[in-house]
Formats: C-alpha cells, sequence, structure tokens
C-alpha cells in the first residue's frame, strides 16, 4: 500500500467489534429480503444486476473514447497588471536600506542554514524551521540579492 509514504497520513482505527457487526447486520439483512426468492429468482436477479452494471460501465466508458464535445471547464488565463507590479516593486526596494553589518548577519545567519541543511543531524532543525517560517530562505536570498545588486564596495 502507498499509504506508508504520506507522512502526515493518519488512518482512522475502527474497532473489529464495530465492523463485524456492520457486518452481521448488513448479511441478516439481505438475508431475510432474499429468503422468499427461489433460486431461479435469484439467479435472475444476479444476472440482471450484471447486465445493468457492466452495460452502464461500457456506455461510460464509450462515451468517453468517442464523445466529439468536451464537457471540460474552460480556462481563462489570468493576466497581473505589469505596472503596478513594477511599481509596488520599486517602491519596496526604495524603503529598504540594508547595513553593511546587518548584511553580514544574514548572511552569517544565511550559511548557517545551509550547514543545517547539508548534515544529517541538522536536517530535522532546518526542516522545522522551514515549516515554523515559510519564506525565510528564499527572503534571505533576496535580500542577499538585493543587497549585492545595490550597494558597490
Amino acid at each position: 500500500m502507498m499509504w506508508p509514504l504520506f507522512k502526515k497520513y493518519e488512518r482512522i482505527q475502527v474497532s473489529n467489534k464495530y465492523y463485524l457487526l456492520l457486518e452481521d447486520k448488513w448479511a441478516k439483512k439481505m438475508s431475510s429480503l432474499t429468503s422468499g426468492l427461489s433460486r431461479k429468482k435469484m439467479v435472475f436477479v444476479l444476472i440482471g444486476f450484471v447486465v445493468l452494471s457492466s452495460s452502464s460501465n461500457i456506455y461510460i466508458i464509450y462515451r468517453g473514447f468517442n464523445s466529439g464535445i468536451s464537457d471540460s471547464i474552460d480556462s481563462v488565463s489570468i493576466s497581473k497588471p505589469t505596472k503596478v507590479n513594477r511599481q509596488l516593486r520599486s517602491n519596496v526596494l526604495k524603503s529598504f536600506p540594508i547595513s553593511k553589518k546587518e548584511y553580514e548577519i544574514i548572511t552569517h545567519f544565511r550559511s548557517y542554514l545551509d550547514s543545517l541543511e547539508k548534515s544529517s543531524s541538522g536536517k530535522r532543525s532546518y526542516d522545522s524551521i522551514k515549516l515554523v517560517h515559510p519564506g525565510l530562505v528564499e527572503s534571505l536570498a533576496f535580500i542577499e540579492n538585493y543587497y549585492k545588486s545595490n550597494v558597490k564596495d
């Protein structure tokens, strides 16, 4: 089974007692419904059920392959207004001064995170930091690139 591959998946445990109780009730109900039928009638009902369900499945498969018009949903692309995005980004970048000392602290912290990621013992800490602070690594990379591109040493 593939369920062990998904770590967050928790299988709901149903008590065996309830499962067996439900199975027993179902069997008794079906037995009471079919107790008045002869063997010939039961075979006829079984054949009817098989024919009906098979024909339904065959129709669905046939319609899937031979349908000329698709009942799919049309998608419309979403566009972003580029002028607004550029203007907002430039305003954010202009109001984002960073000192040399702050930059060194950020690069030191980023190298620490990289060393955590690469070591087997620190991998767990790195994953928990990324889980608690999503986008932190990307933000640090952005700040570092911004500083490198705007400050000439």
